[in-house]
This record gives C-alpha cells, sequence and structure tokens, in this order.
C-alpha cells in the first residue's frame, strides 16, 4: 500500500505523487483528494473507490495493492498511520506559514479536529506561554470565536491568522486578534496564533 499526500489544493502534487497515482491499478481517497488528482489517474485501467467511511477497521480493508489519497499531508491528520509507504504532500501547516511568513522552527501543531477539546485547550495554552507560535486545525464545536473567548480568559494577548481554501483560487487570509478576531467563511481553514511578544505581521 501507498500512502499518497496530494497536497493542500490543486497543483501540489509531487512528482513521487504523480507517479505513484499514474501506476495505480487501485486508488481510495476522499472526494477531494480524488478532485485534486484526478488528472493523474488513468480511467482505463485503475479502479477508484471514495473513502466515505473513516472507521479504522473499514480502512484496514482496504486492499494491501491499493495507492490511498490522502489530503495535504498523510502525516498531519490524514491517513499516514495506515500500513504501507507514506509518499509525503504539501500541507495547509506549509502554505499557511509560507503566505503568513512565520517559521516552522518556532511553531506547535494541535489538531482538535474529532479529538478531545479540553486537552487541546490545555495544549494551546501552554505552547503559548512557552513563547511558541500555534498552527490549530480546528473543530467544528471550538471555533474562532470560542477560541478568541478563551484566549482573552486567560489573558493571552496573540495575533490569529484565520487561513481558508489555501492553494484554491478563492484562498481567503484574515488576521485579527483575541479582542478583534478575523471572522471564518468557510469550513476549510485552519488557524495560526502568533505570539505578539516577538512578532507581530
Amino acid at each position: 500500500m501507498k500512502i499518497v499526500g496530494v497536497g493542500a489544493g490543486p497543483n501540489l502534487l509531487t512528482l513521487d505523487a504523480i507517479n505513484a497515482i499514474k501506476n495505480a491499478k487501485i486508488i481510495y481517497g476522499s472526494k477531494r483528494a480524488i478532485e485534486i488528482a484526478k488528472k493523474y489517474i488513468n480511467c482505463k485501467s485503475t479502479i477508484v473507490s471514495e473513502i466515505k467511511d473513516y472507521n479504522l477497521a473499514k480502512l484496514k480493508e482496504i486492499p494491501k495493492d491499493a495507492v490511498v489519497l490522502s489530503t495535504g499531508d498523510p502525516m498531519l491528520s490524514g491517513l499516514g498511520f495506515l500500513d504501507g509507504e507514506v509518499i509525503s504532500g504539501i500541507s495547509s501547516l506549509q502554505i499557511a506559514c509560507a503566505r503568513l511568513k512565520i517559521s516552522l522552527t518556532n511553531l506547535a501543531i494541535i489538531t482538535m479536529h474529532g479529538r478531545n477539546i479540553e486537552k487541546g485547550k490545555i495544549a494551546i495554552v501552554n505552547e503559548l506561554k512557552k513563547g511558541k507560535n500555534v498552527f490549530l486545525l480546528p473543530d467544528p464545536k471550538f471555533g474562532v470565536q470560542p477560541l478568541a473567548e478563551f484566549l482573552q480568559k486567560h489573558n493571552l494577548k496573540v495575533q490569529i491568522a484565520v487561513c481558508e481554501n489555501l492553494a484554491y483560487p478563492d484562498e481567503r487570509i484574515e488576521i485579527g486578534t483575541t479582542a478583534n478576531p478575523p471572522s471564518k467563511e468557510s469550513d476549510l481553514y485552519c488557524i495560526v496564533l502568533v505570539n505578539t511578544s516577538h512578532f507581530s505581521f
């Protein structure tokens, strides 16, 4: 099995990813991942199956000779945990940091999507108090406004960047503060929290 990162949006596939997709006989992936990779899929010889159920038992039923498409990079909240070779992709993390000119060397990565929100909150506070910036994959239950209120409650004054639809034509980035947080217009987004003590946009 090959787990292939297709990037966060169109035109971000690496040559390794393209070659794996072109040579695949069986491809699995989400609707978005398949859409990103579709121009490299050999329609005549490849069976394509959309993953709709991300239950671990179901994922383990994927054939060992399949190529599994994972949006962004498989090792950033993706399908890299599956058995097989992982081919890296360009993630929303890398794009967000490039757009905002934030160094990856002082960045904490926190995923709250589908995870324990209270543990995520503790992690955010701890990392910001260490002086780190935070890249956050939010959960629908804990978006921009609740996050800003939470940070204010803990007296953490940071800049908040909402990065939406990265690498797509309708890409949008809005920057605000805990007192005046940015708005969210898309469900495909990530958040970057920047410590204003050592950097500002």
